[in-house]
């Protein structure tokens, strides 16, 4: 009964050893295509003259004059970035997570980690990460080179706790010491290097070619009328008192505010990095852009559906102890003493006309660019 066992369980780990070569076998074989030209990564975006709240990059451009955008760079950080070797298994890339068909979200409320664990909160999109100030939901990384490595050395999401393996994993990859001496003129492979490259690209992930932004230097002319009620409908409700500015997530870079999802907020968001009682239930107000594209929504993926983030809106805002003035009664400059939530009492086909808008803020392109595709397809 024993030899019986065993037998079974050298057999059970020989399939596990070789389904693990086999994996590893397969990564190995993998190869980015890069095209022969470099793809530009450094041109200007031209941003449209015609949003109505800002036409600002709401918190300007926080690129680091030790790390500037090259074309290297971003190739590199594109690699970086759909690469399996990441994670500590070779099982997921941080493209796993963000999908460039849903402009770099996951198109569910919370992610799988590299041993199937979930993430703690829906991932948030990424592209236009230079006007950002903070990132995250919480915004515990300050700076876009600190927010590039923190989901490798995370636990559940990749695993590779420590940087110095990151980078001897990396050297053993057969096409990264070109990369790196293209991008940072030596072979060498450090985790600053690999935070660098990473930021670089994601730097480079500017989406300002929706239906919205062709039709602002037109004065919307290309919007139908159903559209154009919506985007009266968001400006009278106040929605762009939180998604103002170029990139419809707040004026000042990143916008927080507690939206009244809950009465008594379980995740502390914001007031768990800082400590402050006030900021318990406040998370970042995320961009509006591409928001067709990028459910399920809120912190926690809760609203499975643009139509339910509406309904939420309309009657479902709840008196938070923490709850955004914004949500108020009383609101920014009327009386801030009224704190009863505000809905909007939209009826079917406002609510209707609100989402026609909201759609016409997908940057098609950009999900689509092959400069942010995978290179290893």
């Amino acid at each position: 009964m024993k030899r019986s066992k065993l037998l079974a369980f050298i057999f059970v780990a020989s399939l596990l050893v070789l389904a693990s070569c086999l994996k590893n076998d397969t990564l190995a074989k993998r190869v980015p295509q890069l095209p022969a030209v470099p793809y530009d990564y450094t041109a200007k975006v031209i941003i449209p003259q015609g949003n109505p709240w800002g036409n600002g990059g709401n918190g300007g451009d926080n690129t680091p004059p030790d790390n500037v955008t090259t074309n290297a760079g971003a190739a590199l950080g594109r690699v970086l970035f759909y690469d399996r070797v990441f994670s500590l298994n070779n099982s997921i890339s941080c493209s796993s997570c963000h999908k460039q068909q849903f402009a770099f979200s996951d198109n569910v409320d919370l992610s799988n980690g590299f041993d199937g664990s979930k993430t703690l909160r829906n991932a948030l999109p990424v592209f236009n990460q230079h006007v950002n100030s903070a990132f995250f939901w919480d915004g515990r990384a300050a700076t876009l080179e600190q927010q590039s490595l923190m989901p490798v050395k995370n636990h559940i999401e990749m695993g590779m706790e420590k940087m110095d393996n990151l980078a001897i994993k990396l050297k053993s990859v057969s096409y990264y010491p070109a990369l790196f001496k293209a991008a940072f003129g030596s072979e060498e492979i450090t985790a600053v290097r690999v935070a660098d490259a990473l930021a670089q690209f994601m730097r480079s992930m500017r989406s300002f070619n929706s239906k919205f932004d062709q039709g602002g230097t037109m004065a919307f002319a290309n919007f139908t009328d159903k559209e154009k009620d919506g985007m009266q409908i968001f400006t009278q409700s106040r929605c762009n008192n939180c998604h103002g500015g170029q990139n419809l997530s707040g004026n000042f870079g990143s916008d927080w505010a507690n939206t009244g999802l809950d009465a008594s907020p379980v995740d502390k968001g914001k007031g768990a990095i800082t400590g402050f009682p006030q900021q318990n239930g406040v998370f970042r107000v995320p961009s509006l852009r591409n928001i067709g594209l990028t459910g399920p929504y809120m912190h926690d993926g809760r609203y499975k559906t643009l139509d339910e983030v509406i309904d939420h809106y309309n009657n479902g805002v709840q008196a938070s102890p923490n709850l955004d003035v914004r949500l108020t009664t009383g609101g920014w400059g009327i009386d801030s003493s009224t704190t009863k939530p505000v809905n909007l009492n939209l009826n079917t086909s406002q609510k209707e006309s609100l989402k026609a808008f909201l759609l016409t803020l997908t940057d098609y392109q950009f999900t689509s660019d092959p400069k942010f595709s995978d290179p290893f397809k």
